[in-house]
């Protein structure tokens, strides 16, 4: 019996990543951890949706695996303002709002 896994070229387990890095198969730079779950009744995503409740975007892995540093003694840039960034228009406007 086959059990599905999530499309991934490396397997979603801890243990595994981690020893990739140990081995330097992988660098410890390569790897983002998203973790939260959103579920909706039936339709309300559709919903959300029509009323711009959420802004999807496409971007390049390499937006996604940018190494995020510290600008002086402020906390690194998050990936949603980059993201925002790049949508510009109203949407580089909010980025600034929020993270200036």
């Amino acid at each position: 019996k086959v059990t599905p896994r999530p499309a991934s070229r490396v397997p979603p387990y801890p243990t595994h990543n981690q020893m990739l890095v140990e081995k330097g198969t992988c660098s410890q730079f390569k790897f983002r951890f998203f973790i939260q779950c959103v579920q909706w009744e039936k339709g309300e995503l559709e919903k959300q949706m029509a009323k711009n409740t959420w802004c999807p975007a496409q971007v390049s892995k390499d937006v996604i695996l940018k190494i995020r540093e510290r600008e002086g003694s402020r906390r690194p840039k998050p990936l949603w303002t980059d993201v925002m960034d790049l949508a510009g228009g109203n949407y580089g406007e909010l980025s600034e709002d929020f993270y200036a």
